[in-house]
């Protein structure tokens, strides 16, 4: 029994299983500023939130805007080494933050 459960795991492993592939160069190109989370959500799949703006996210970011940081969300998508970050104000996409990829805005 304990061999079979090595060999679907192993076969799990192999085949990709709990990989996503939200996060193609072709689907990250949809996302603009401008959006609504939701429609983000619809392109990529959920999103995790983080509890607080990436280190070194400030007025320098939104110059003239100060303000608006402190209302600011940040979502964040992980596939492998792939990673999209959104910064959302009131609902709407304003920043879009990529690692791991070439930039296809």
């Amino acid at each position: 029994m304990r061999s079979l459960a090595l060999l679907l795991l192993l076969a799990c492993c192999l085949s990709g299983c709990g990989r996503s592939d939200s996060l193609t160069p072709e689907r990250v190109s949809r996302v603009q500023t401008g959006m609504t989370l939701a429609q983000a959500e619809a392109i990529l799949g959920p999103a995790h939130e983080r509890p607080e703006p990436p280190p070194g996210f400030g007025e320098h970011a939104l110059p003239g805007h100060a303000e608006l940081v402190e209302d600011s969300r940040t979502f964040i998508w992980n596939d492998g080494p792939r990673r999209v970050v959104l910064t959302v104000i009131d609902g709407e996409v304003v920043a879009i933050g990529l690692v791991g990829f070439e930039d296809p805005h």
